[in-house]
């Protein structure tokens, strides 16, 4: 995935990147699959009317057990933790439904907008009826809110997963989900 920017709109401005695939028509041991956590549509100040206010605040997207639990297991490969220019401090939480165990398997602790990397370390798990919650913590040293949005003066809070195994019988049950957090399926919580 390519990301174009042009804030002083300049013209005549021309990229050669490219991408090459290779293509085989054997069938893989494990499909794999992506689900986007946090504020995956990008939607807190648009449909909320929330901003981030001047000074340090947090925000908090879980992604329930009443969602996970239609899951099947799966394990998480990849892991990108993604804001913008004001973020500060962004992880993952996941609370076992079994024993209500709080684990923190990604965690960017110094978030930098211009060198971001899937920060993964170690695969782990998710299993029905685990809840998800992404935190992303924010810096605002200017004086006027910042609007959550696409542009890169905006800012986001997404994680996105990459996972094994994608089934084709459960298709239906992760699609429908895999968008979990403000606005699709989940909860959210503001602490300034």
């Amino acid at each position: 995935q390519v990301h174009y920017d042009n804030p002083n709109l300049e013209a005549g401005l021309k990229d050669n990147s490219g991408v090459r695939m290779w293509l085989s028509s054997d069938s893989r041991e494990h499909e794999a699959g992506t689900i986007q956590l946090g504020d995956p549509a990008v939607r807190v100040s648009s449909i909320a009317g929330m901003k981030i206010p001047p000074g340090r605040s947090m925000w908090e997207f879980k992604c329930p057990s009443s969602v996970t639990q239609n899951w099947h297991e799966i394990t998480v490969i990849g892991s990108i933790l993604h804001m913008h220019q004001i973020g500060d401090m962004m992880y993952l939480e996941v609370k076992d439904a079994a024993g209500g165990v709080i684990t923190r398997p990604n965690a960017v602790q110094y978030f930098d907008f211009a060198h971001q990397d899937a920060t993964l370390v170690e695969p782990f798990k998710i299993r029905p009826g685990d809840e998800l919650i992404t935190r992303c913590y924010y810096d605002n040293t200017g004086n006027k809110d910042v609007a959550f949005g696409l542009g890169s003066e905006e800012e986001m809070c997404i994680d996105f997963i990459t996972y094994y195994p994608y089934l084709e019988p459960n298709r239906d049950a992760l699609a429908a989900t895999q968008y979990c957090g403000f606005v699709t399926n989940g909860q959210f919580t503001n602490t300034e």
